[in-house]
């Protein structure tokens, strides 16, 4: 009976020790996982400026062309 209960304890404090371990684990995950959704949101800031930067210098080379060719048919003066 007695080896049957040291078994046990020893069982008990092997799996404290490995939840220890995965708690320990979980929190440096946290921690990455924090710092990964701040690249995020930098990112996501990037795209957004770039897209304007972007659609801004297409709308000025559409209005462009559409003159030159108004101008080509001589529909504006």
């Amino acid at each position: 009976m007695e080896t049957r209960i040291d078994r046990l304890e020893s069982y008990f404090a092997s799996l404290a020790r490995d939840v220890g371990r995965i708690e320990s684990d979980v929190g440096h995950l946290r921690a990455r996982l924090a710092g990964v959704e701040s690249d995020v949101k930098q990112l996501v800031q990037r795209q957004e400026r770039d897209f304007r930067v972007l659609f801004g210098a297409l709308m000025t080379v559409a209005v462009g062309l559409a003159t030159l060719l108004a101008k080509g048919f001589g529909w504006i003066g």
